[in-house]
């Protein structure tokens, strides 16, 4: 029965110690260098790009991986207190605060962060914004309540 026990404890202790979640590339060159808060990574002869993914781990072939760093997530809601339609928009874009209660304000930026348009957004008052202006291409229509954002859209601008 001591014999079973501890073949059991080695055997779960060999599972939890076997696989690591760390970021490996494989590649037939390259190299890493770092300096203060300075890093360099590169690889060579990786023609093939594809990704495959088995229980949470991912293998990228083709292209060096660095981490990834989430700096901000927006609270998702299934309730949207203001509407935007057309998008995409060729000409007026519509803005409804139908379910909207508190003041607030409207940014659009370009997809580089450069705000181009800022104005405030009053509950029961519809507004349009006249697109003509920008080039066609990806913009963000942002809703903010003081220093919350409220709601976020990707617009899309065509001709």
């Amino acid at each position: 029965m001591k014999t079973i026990s501890t073949l059991i404890l080695c055997g779960i202790s060999l599972l939890a110690f076997s696989q690591s979640t760390d970021q490996k590339v494989v590649a037939s060159s390259g190299g890493h260098y770092s300096n203060g808060n300075n890093q360099l990574s590169f690889t060579i002869g990786e023609p093939v790009i594809s990704t495959a993914s088995n229980s949470g781990v991912t293998l990228t072939q083709g292209f060096h991986q660095t981490k990834l760093q989430v700096i901000s997530l927006e609270e998702f809601s299934n309730d949207p207190l203001i509407s935007v339609f057309p998008n995409p928009v060729v000409e007026s874009l519509n803005i409804t605060t139908e379910k909207l209660t508190e003041s607030g304000w409207l940014s659009l930026y370009t997809v580089n962060g450069k705000l181009l348009l800022q104005q405030k957004l009053v509950p029961g008052e519809s507004q349009t914004i006249d697109m003509t202006s920008y080039s066609d291409g990806s913009y963000y229509l942002r809703f903010m309540a003081g220093e919350t954002i409220k709601q976020t859209f990707s617009i899309i601008k065509s001709h």
